[in-house]
């Protein structure tokens, strides 16, 4: 006999964060389309150790917490996938991402060689959806005396729990998690617990570092915040949008 689905009513979406640039701004969003890598236009450029062949290349804002201070955003947002990125600078300065200048910029900045890498896949270091709960945000940030949004860690979606647990997140895993409704409805697998790093130390307004921040997740979750999914049905994403639990 074919097992039941069991389908619980989690709660909405908060909160919409996409990043065109790796390491640069997140831009806060109302709706986006999510494709089957991911947000579209997400971190869909990416700056790139020159001559480095290791397991994660990438050059960052763990190199340059300055970088969380330069702002991209698509000049026709309506096509994050081919449009052009403009970037502003600490300076308030408009540069196309693809420039030269903004390049040079940025090896100056790092002290060495680099280059600027292109994927309509994005430039993920692990999987291409995060996602992380209210409860689990407004608690670490009581534990240190803070508040905290969803580009502090970089999430793509923030969700609001009805149940109000802290962490409750990482009781999906191995469940699908549905959002809004009908047969189109976004469909995203929660797949695994997010392994965190100095990135989360930095504020994502200023670049300034809190090291308790990452020491906090350290000795409480075992490095770990929040949780990695994959798209299983792509469409259209939106704040407020009812978010169920599915498991087989």
């Amino acid at each position: 006999m074919k097992k039941e689905k069991e389908i619980t009513h989690i709660g909405k979406v908060a909160a919409l964060y996409r990043y065109p640039v790796k390491s640069m701004r997140g831009q806060s969003l109302e709706a986006v389309e999510v494709g089957w890598h991911g947000f579209l236009g997400d971190r869909r450029y990416a700056f790139v150790k020159t001559g480095n062949k290791s397991r994660f290349p990438w050059l960052t804002a763990r190199e340059i917490p300055t970088l969380v201070r330069y702002v991209p955003s698509f000049v026709d947002p309506a096509d994050p996938t081919t449009s052009v990125i403009m970037v502003q600078t600490p300076d308030g300065h408009e540069i196309e991402v693809e420039a030269e200048e903004l390049l040079a910029e940025v090896q100056t900045l790092y002290g060495k060689a680099a280059h600027l890498a292109q994927s309509n896949r994005g430039n993920f270091d692990s999987l291409s959806l995060s996602i992380i709960t209210t409860a689990t945000l407004q608690t670490l940030g009581q534990h240190l005396d803070s508040q905290f949004e969803g580009r502090q860690f970089r999430q793509n979606i923030v969700i609001e729990n009805l149940d109000g647990e802290p962490f409750a997140e990482e009781s999906w895993l191995g469940g699908a998690l549905v959002f809004g409704e009908g047969e189109e409805a976004v469909r995203i697998r929660a797949n695994k617990r997010i392994k965190r790093c100095m990135m989360v130390n930095l504020d994502p307004e200023t670049g300034k570092q809190n090291p308790a921040i990452l020491r906090e997740i350290v000795q409480t979750r075992e490095l770990c915040l929040g949780i990695h999914g994959t798209s299983q049905q792509t469409g259209q994403l939106r704040v407020g949008d009812r978010v169920r639990l599915v498991r087989n």
